[in-house]
């Protein structure tokens, strides 16, 4: 909606006071770090510009530094601002192409306020805009800123999505300031009178002189499959070009893909069928343009090869490679909603892609529309197929037809029609092998409408393939026919080779297994033993022999209704829809609810009692004329029953017009029956029952119930039934229809129906509400009775039931009730009765149907009538009171027009002048107290008295007794005793009474708050003289603003809602005092305040319940010592004239009676807005041809107009009468309804205007210029001294609301005065924006809008006059089926809107501007991150950071694209990206998080900006250790490994308390800190590993050192040396050791004896040897020093003797000849006859029986001889051989 504002502009002159120092080198920067470098605010009008840190909430940082300028720093700029900054002064003379380039952010109200950038060369005297709306490089977005920033329209402005959302860089060229000496430049802003933003703020300005222009008009001349001719404009002297490619949603990356020599250029190696943009840069030699684009093109496309399926998943647009012809295009979407795709937009099933698909809208007559594929070579595939998913659905009207079409290389061949429904997406499957392929084959699919002009069946198709046919096809075209109550045939269409089918079928709805429940079935196939009246479901399956197909199905169908059988009964509990196997015809259908609704069942849709079901029930609709309506039910066995009876519910009220007609007829197996005709009202529902035993039934019967309307054209008794039942009748069937007629005050006629079995009935008549009678009842033998004795103004009610004798009683049938009339006539007793006092709540329709009330007295005595208290309806009801003769009363005759005062009639008295008096109200048609208007709720209350005195007089006034509590007092001011002498006054609260002997006031009370009091005042000496008051009393105390001074503070609405009100009240309220011009009793009034917020205040008076809602009120200026009068109203609307902003006024509101009041209301005061409702108005043509269609309906007009003369504004019709030529016109306005019977219209007019906006702002009472509330179809339209070129608002009302048309007819006036052209622009918006419509190339966007975070936006087409259609285009295609101003935008591209049709000129086209809308995904917010290494092996400070490990890490998909930056100037600008990894010793990176279209597309806005911390940990420090050198024994075990206890080394690995050292056995474990060994760890040597981490950085550093594992020296003892001594030896014996790894010369041996040293014994033998014990040897190595020690133990033998014999049989016993404790030199053994055998030297224990040639010798005995102890002795003896 455009924003209507009245703008003041205060021209202001700038004048330099002070002389700043011109700036002359260049290229000049200015970041504000250092200051404001001469840049200097002017805030003079509103202003709130300033320098520094910006901390708001959206521009919450400088580009760069901490220093920007920002309208307001913190917060929100100011309304009304008109501001600016400006720049020093600049020699441009050395610049012959200076350009600036600076950093912006703005967050505006778009388009109502906004920023521009001027310079001026004449010292600011006069400003020009720097580039205009729409130039590249984030330059001005709007030409129409209400703000008038710089005192224009255009400039930066958005908010929102269409702000920056961040620092952009704004870059233009300085067009026409080359060579310029005195140059300055001022960023301007501006705003308007309403809501306000963050504001513009800009840092960063750079100045310099272009070397390289920038190439501009990108195009493409052709492309290929695999290439493309670029070309564009040079704008400088360029010969060389570089060029970037990249794939449509690709991200530029500045790094060229092509270097161009030449324009155009052709680029090559693109893929065919691809989107494609490119980016251009001119190199200049030495200097480079910036880089220009995304310019978007696709390349051609090739044959696509088999397999091939297309699934449409193209965003909504046609496939690459695929066309489309014909009368309409298809269109791709991934939604039925909206349209007739599928069963009404909904669409079952799936297809294999499941999302996008192709289709065909069916409205409209658009001819055949053809889809093709691209060429597809299917030579590859043995057995080709065809298959495609299809959904097609006519919704019970005409189907569309799909033919499908392949191409084989030579010509078209039609494979198949489809033009029935499926169920859901269904497969279809197409074999092409009976097809001769020559080629390359297509297929394209052909959408034709059969029957033209019906729109409920748009095809669809998906996932079209052409790959191999499989073995087995799947059935298709699945049918069910010839069905029965138990059988049905199925069939279906099958293509390949089938040796027969499987088939399962299901209850519907029940999910199939799979598993066939028929098998081998041949098709068609009859099905059988199925159930009546049953929803089945089956589906098919082929058996190729080898192979099974798919399952197909389901297919639904219904069996056949059978014969029910009784007890049968219908409750019409189906859902809305007739029951199965029940039938209707006739002219309209009968109908199936559970709400009457808006209907006329029962009375006016209030239905009272119950149904058996109670919910569902069967209905005839009486409006119209629409013949006899049949409902027919199915045929019922009732052969089971004894008795059979009919019954069902019925309800039936005519709501007093006439009866439509129930016949109820049973056919009985040979004929109808016509059981009985319903035509009279029912009490609510009732329960009819219907014998049948007097029928002939022969077979099954069937009933049916025929509606039908007496009075035809009568639409008030909607008849309905429920619970038709077929059962055993009842012992005794109840009666039905009572009905009462001819009703008195004293008796009323009762009938009824029987059934004529009954002997009696009884009936009983009991107040209304007693209920169901519990005894018996008067019994009568006919259906009719005149019951008597009633009372006047009763309710009863009436129960009957049927007495049939030996079957006892029905039940009791009722109630119905009835009210008796209210009593007309009285009689008074002058002689014994006192005066009657009665209470009468009068009814509407008293002017044509009088209830009189009369009254007589007994004895002829004249009557007194005094009307205590009451109201009637004032100017409407009239007060008619009759004197005895029957004439009126002067001046209350109907036609003397008394209403009392001002409605209220307490007071009034009458005397007759005979023995009779009358009276009656006059009332109309509406507001009385009987049709419960509040006002009239408490009634009239009246007394009669016989007039035989004179009554006493009086007068009442209330007093507050709020000191004392909530309470007051009456003051009975007794101004005339009558003929009395003394009276007592009384009252009916209490029993208190004051005596009166004299006139005066006497005090009577205190009574409570909200308490009736009625003041009596009698004679003491005649019953018949006393007179009372009116109900008196006090409601509460005063309010707090019962007077000015007190007023209450109201709440103002910024807009015309009522957001925020403020309570109030007149219950009790006192009059002020205050003078008043209009009509109403200001006698309750309250008073307000409030400021005024706009140009014009509209006043409502709302919610106001607890009283009167009769409420005036009036407006004052001024104070409250001197209030002026502004105006008054009597209505709860009213429009205040023009207002001062800012000014306080007051509102008095009060009731517009005289009564106290009660009310409580709202007070809303809200400010004007736009006036659709007449800025839409249409210029009325005074044409008498033109007939204007009346307007009925329930539109209001704005309640809070001042509307004159009109009554009231039915209907109301806005329209102008638009005047090119001045002068005295006169119109007329002539109305008919549809049969052209003349109809009472109505108008007002106000004007002149010099334009239709501006009019529709000053409707007010000063504006009328002509009204009319004529009750007459024909109105005079005065207008004169008509100006020129004018404008008049005309409000046309149709009073009775009739359909019909009215003309405008000049009937005077200058000829061709007026004019009734009407030009359809159409405005399109944006969130609430207007977008300019000022590119004239049709396909050039005007603007293009680019959204962050916006799942949608809103787009709004806008014209002043109404129109029939809008025209939605997306992307240049129309968006089909969708007719409304707005249109909600879901995905990207562009947008436009047609309007058509309304009164718009025809012969014109009227488009609305083009835009390129661009919805983007709002980045997600990133919390900081942290990427911690540690120094590397040069531990020089700087490290390689992985920032795509952290990207992946963040796992936000491939939707967002996240880079990284080193200030967040660059980041805010997408420049100077840092790559991964990233080189750095330690330093805190921006993180740009953007959606990846938006970041393609150049777009900055839609980012979110993060940080990550790079931080470099130190290695700590290892010292080198030593080898770690151990013996082999070290463990105990002489094994060549040992134990190493490796934390022994940590102090010499690292001293430090923060770090972890652990040992491994490789590198890789230590740098992995895995495989830790443990201490003490066990080794044979090998090269060990240490890893010192960290504990509080992780970092680590690693060294090695060699486990050396030294041997020991290894020996064993020499076993020639015996191991036993003798006892008591003195020779000693010798031990030795043998060395194993050693020499002597290596070691160093020193002996012991059970662990003492041997002194001196030091070889390698010990030959000291002289007792035994454990003798040990330690070996040293002499370089090592690592030692080993062997132990042998020495025996004592038990005695040392020489052995005797020996038995050499290796038992170890005896073996040997032993002699090795003697130190035998020498040994000879001889035989028996003296030769030697065996001889040794140095002998121990050698000989076991050989000789010395090792022959083993004979048993026997054998001589020795040998020398021993050294040669010191010999001995020779025997010794004996034994084996």
């Amino acid at each position: 909606m455009k924003k209507i504002t009245l703008f003041l502009f205060l021209l202001s002159s700038i004048a330099i006071t002070s002389v700043q120092a011109q700036i002359t080198t260049f290229p000049y920067t200015e970041d504000f770090e250092s200051g404001d470098g001469g840049w200097v605010a002017d805030n003079t009008t509103n202003g709130t510009w300033a320098l520094g840190t910006p901390t708001g909430a959206i521009i919450n940082s400088a580009a760069s530094g901490t220093n920007a300028w920002v309208t307001n720093l913190s917060g929100n700029y100011n309304t009304n601002e008109d501001s600016w900054v400006t720049s020093p002064v600049f020699d441009f003379s050395s610049l012959s192409a200076p350009s600036i380039e600076l950093s912006i952010w703005y967050d505006i109200e778009f388009s109502w306020d906004g920023a521009v950038l001027q310079s001026s060369i004449d010292g600011g005297t006069t400003w020009v805009n720097v580039g205009a709306n729409g130039d590249p490089n984030n330059w001005y977005t709007d030409d129409t800123i209400g703000g008038n920033p710089g005192g224009q329209q255009e400039g930066w402005s958005g908010t929102g999505a269409a702000g920056t959302n961040a620092w952009v860089t704004a870059r233009h060229a300085l067009t026409g300031l080359g060579g310029q000496s005195n140059v300055i430049f001022r960023i301007a802003f501006g705003s308007d009178g309403s809501v306000v933003d963050e504001g513009f703020g800009f840092d960063d300005i750079n100045i310099f002189e272009v070397t390289c222009p920038e190439p501009s008009d990108l195009a493409i001349v052709s492309t290929g499959s695999d290439s493309a001719t670029l070309s564009w404009t040079e704008n400088g002297t360029a010969t060389s070009w570089n060029i970037e490619v990249v794939l449509d949603g690709g991200i530029q990356t500045e790094t060229p893909t092509d270097v161009a020599n030449t324009n155009p250029f052709t680029i090559t190696g693109l893929t065919p069928a691809s989107n494609y943009v490119y980016y251009i840069q001119a190199d200049c030699g030495g200097d480079v343009s910036s880089w220009v684009g995304p310019f978007a093109f696709s390349t051609e496309c090739v044959t696509f090869t088999a397999p091939y399926t297309e699934g449409f998943e193209n965003g909504g647009t046609i496939p690459l490679c695929w066309t489309m012809d014909g009368g309409e295009d298809w269109q791709f979407s991934d939604t039925g909603a909206g349209n007739h795709i599928g069963d009404n937009g909904t669409i079952t099933g799936t297809t294999s892609s499941n999302n996008f698909f192709a289709w065909v809208d069916s409205s409209g007559n658009d001819g055949v529309t053809t889809l093709t594929s691209p060429l597809v070579d299917v030579s590859g595939l043995t057995n080709p197929s065809l298959s495609f998913y299809e959904l097609s659905d006519n919704e019970g009207n005409a189907n569309s037809q799909l033919d499908v079409e392949v191409w084989d290389g030579a010509a078209w061949n039609n494979m198949g029609t489809y033009n029935t429904n499926t169920a859901g997406w269904e497969l279809k499957l197409i074999d092409l092998s009976s097809l001769v392929i020559t080629g390359d084959v297509q297929v394209r699919f052909i959408f034709s409408e059969p029957v033209t002009g019906d729109f409920y069946d748009d095809i669809a198709i998906d996932d079209v393939t052409l790959d191999e046919a499989p073995t087995c096809f799947d059935p298709t075209f699945l049918t069910a026919s010839a069905i029965t109550s138990t059988s049905a045939e199925l069939g279906w269409t099958q293509g390949g080779t089938v040796v027969d089918w499987n088939i399962e079928l299901v209850p519907a709805g029940t999910p199939p297994t799979g598993t066939a429940t028929d098998s081998g079935v041949t098709n068609p196939y009859t099905v059988s033993g199925l159930t009546a009246v049953t929803d089945y479901e089956y589906y098919v399956q082929a058996n190729c022999g080898s192979e099974l197909s798919g399952w197909v199905g389901p297919f639904a169908f219904t069996t056949e209704c059978t014969t029910f059988t009784a007890p049968y009964t219908e409750g019409f509990e189906n859902g809305g829809t007739i029951p199965l196997c029940w039938t209707m015809d006739g002219g309209e259908d009968w109908f199936f609810d559970n709400d009457p609704g808006f209907n006329h069942i029962g009375d006016n849709g209030t239905i009272t009692g119950t149904t058996a079901t109670n919910d569902y029930f069967a209905w005839c609709d009486s409006s119209g004329d629409d013949g006899v309506r049949t409902l027919t039910s199915p045929l019922v066995d009732v052969s089971g029953l004894t008795s059979p009876a009919l019954s069902f519910y019925e309800i039936s009220d005519n709501e007093g017009n006439a009866n439509c007609q129930l016949d109820v007829e049973v056919w009985d197996g040979a004929a109808w029956n016509n059981m009985g005709t319903y035509n009279t009202n029912t009490s609510g529902w009732e329960l009819k029952i219907i014998g049948l035993s007097s029928l002939t039934i022969t077979g099954d019967v069937q009933a049916r119930f025929i509606f039908s309307e007496i009075v035809t054209g009568d639409f008030y008794d909607d008849i309905a039934i429920d619970d038709v039942t077929f059962d055993e009748a009842p012992d005794c069937i109840p009666p039905s229809s009572i009905t009462i007629t001819n009703i008195t005050g004293s008796s009323a006629d009762i009938d009824w129906i029987g059934t004529g079995g009954e002997g009696s009935w009884e009936y009983v008549v009991v107040p209304a509400g007693t209920g169901e009678p519990t005894g018996p009842g008067t019994e009568v033998f006919s259906p009719s009775v005149n019951e008597t004795g009633l009372s006047f103004s009763s309710s009863y009610e009436v129960w009957v039931r049927a007495n049939c004798d030996a079957n006892g009683f029905s039940e009791w049938v009722g109630p119905v009730v009835f009210d008796t009339p209210i009593q007309t006539d009285f009689t008074l007793d002058c002689a014994n009765d006192g005066p009657l006092t009665i209470d009468y709540c009068y009814d509407n329709g008293g002017a044509t149907n009088p209830l009189i009330f009369t009254f007589t007295s007994n004895d002829g005595t004249p009557l007194n009538l005094v009307f205590n208290s009451g109201f009637v309806e004032n100017n409407w009801d009239e007060l008619v009171v009759l004197d005895s003769d029957g004439n009126p009363f002067p001046g209350y005759a109907p036609a003397d027009d008394n209403y009392g005062n001002g409605g209220n009639i307490g007071g009034l008295s009458f005397q007759s002048t005979g023995d009779t008096i009358s009276f009656y109200i006059n009332s109309d048609g509406s507001v009385s107290c009987g049709s419960g208007s509040a006002t009239y709720a408490d009634g009239i209350n009246y007394t009669v008295s016989c007039a035989t005195c004179i009554n006493p007089e009086a007068t009442y006034t209330v007093i507050d007794d709020c000191e004392n509590g909530d309470q007051f007092l009456i003051d009975v001011d007794i101004t005339s005793l009558g003929d009395a002498t003394n009276l007592t006054i009384s009252n009916n609260i209490n029993s208190d009474t004051v005596p009166v002997t004299a006139v005066g006031v006497y005090q009577v009370g205190p009574f409570p708050f909200l308490q009736d009091v009625i003041v009596s005042v009698s004679n003491d000496d005649d019953v018949n003289c006393i007179i009372n008051s009116q109900a008196i009393q006090l409601l509460a105390c005063p309010p707090d603003n019962d007077n000015c001074d007190g007023a209450t503070v109201a709440s103002v609405n910024t807009d015309e809602s009522c957001s925020v009100t403020t309570p109030g009240t007149i219950l009790a309220a006192t009059p002020s005092g205050v003078p008043l011009s209009c009509g109403g009793d200001p006698d309750d009034d309250v008073w307000f305040q409030f400021t005024a917020a706009g140009d014009q205040q509209i006043i409502d008076i709302q919610n106001i319940t607890g009283g009167t809602t009769n409420l005036d009120h009036a407006l004052y200026g001024g104070d409250c010592g001197n209030l002026v009068e502004i105006y008054c109203s009597d209505d709860t609307f009213s429009l205040t004239p023009s207002l001062v902003v800012g000014d306080t006024y007051y509102i008095r509101v009060f009731s517009a009676s005289s009564a106290s009041e009660t009310s409580t209301f709202d007070l809303c005061i809200s400010t004007l807005g736009t006036p659709t409702y007449c800025l839409d108005a249409l210029p009325i043509c005074a044409d008498p041809s033109i007939q204007y269609e009346s307007i009925v309906g329930d539109q209001t007009a704005p309640p809070y107009l001042d509307y004159d003369c009109l009554g009231s504004q039915p209907d109301p019709q806005w329209n102008t009468i638009n005047f090119d030529v001045a002068g005295d016109y006169v119109f007329s306005l002539d109305q008919v309804d549809l049969s052209g019977n003349p109809i009472d219209i109505d108008f007002i007019v106000w004007g002149p205007f010099v334009d239709q906006q501006g009019g529709c702002v000053d409707l007010l009472p000063e504006s009328i210029a002509d009204c009319s509330y004529s009750a007459t179809a024909s109105e005079t339209i005065t207008l004169t001294n008509v100006p020129a070129n004018s404008v008049y608002v005309i409000l046309i009302t149709n009073f009775s609301q009739d359909p019909g048309f009215y003309t405008f007819t000049q009937d005077s006036g200058p000829p061709d005065g007026t004019n009734c052209d009407v030009v359809c622009d159409v405005v399109l918006s944006i969130e609430g924006g207007e977008v300019e419509d000022d590119i004239e190339d049709p396909i050039t966007p005007d603007e293009t809008f680019e959204f962050c975070g916006y799942p949608s936006v809103e787009l709004t087409a806008s014209t002043f006059y109404s129109v029939d259609e809008f025209r939605w285009y997306r992307d240049g295609f129309i968006i089909a089926d969708y007719n409304q101003p707005n249109l909600t935008v879901t995905e990207s591209g562009t947008y436009q809107v047609q309007v058509l049709g309304g009164i718009c000129d025809q012969s014109e086209t009227y488009f609305s501007a083009l835009i390129d809308v661009r919805l983007f995904d709002e980045a997600p917010s990133v919390d900081p991150q942290n990427i911690t290494v540690c120094d590397g092996p040069g531990s020089d400070g700087v490290e390689d950071f992985d920032l795509d490990a952290l990207t992946a890490s963040l796992d936000l998909g491939e939707d967002f694209v996240v880079s990284y930056y080193t200030n967040i100037n660059d980041a805010n600008q997408a420049i100077n990206a840092v790559s991964s990894p990233y080189t750095s010793s330690g330093e805190t990176l921006i993180i740009r998080i953007e959606d990846a279209t938006a970041a393609s597309e150049g777009f900055l806005g839609c980012r979110q900006l993060s940080e990550v911390e790079l931080v470099v940990n130190p290695r700590p420090v290892v010292n080198q250790p030593e080898n770690f050198v151990v013996c082999d024994d070290s463990d105990g075990n002489v094994d060549g490994s040992t134990e190493f206890d490796l934390t022994s080394i940590d102090d010499e690995v690292s001293a430090s308390s923060d770090v972890t050292i652990t040992y491994h056995s490789s590198q890789a474990d230590a740098d992995n800190s895995t495989g830790a060994l443990t201490s003490p760890y066990t080794s044979s040597g090998e090269t060990v590993f240490v890893r010192v981490e960290d504990i509080n950085t992780g970092c680590y550093e690693t060294t090695s050192f060699d486990l050396v594992v030294n041997i020991v020296p290894l020996a064993t003892f020499d076993q020639q040396f015996e191991y036993i001594v003798c006892p008591n030896a003195t020779v000693p014996v010798s031990i030795g050791i043998i060395p194993d790894n050693f020499t002597a010369t290596d070691v160093s041996v020193t002996w012991s004896l059970d662990g003492v040293d041997i002194p001196g014994a030091s070889g390698l033998t010990l030959d000291t040897v002289l007792v035994s014990g454990d003798y040990s040897a330690e070996i040293v190595f002499n370089d090592t020093q690592c030692s080993n020690t062997v132990t042998a133990f020495v025996e004592e033998a038990e005695s040392c003797v020489f052995p005797e014999g020996i038995s050499p049989n290796n038992d170890d016993l005896n073996d040997t000849f032993d002699l090795s404790s003697f130190d035998v030199v020498k040994l000879e053994i001889f035989n028996r006859n003296g030769t030697l055998v065996y001889s040794k030297n140095n002998y121990v224990d050698e000989w076991e029986g050989q000789t010395n040639d090792g022959e083993e010798l004979p048993v026997g005995t054998y001589f020795y001889t040998v020398i021993y102890e050294g040669g010191a002795k010999q001995k020779s003896a025997w010794v004996y051989i034994n084996r």
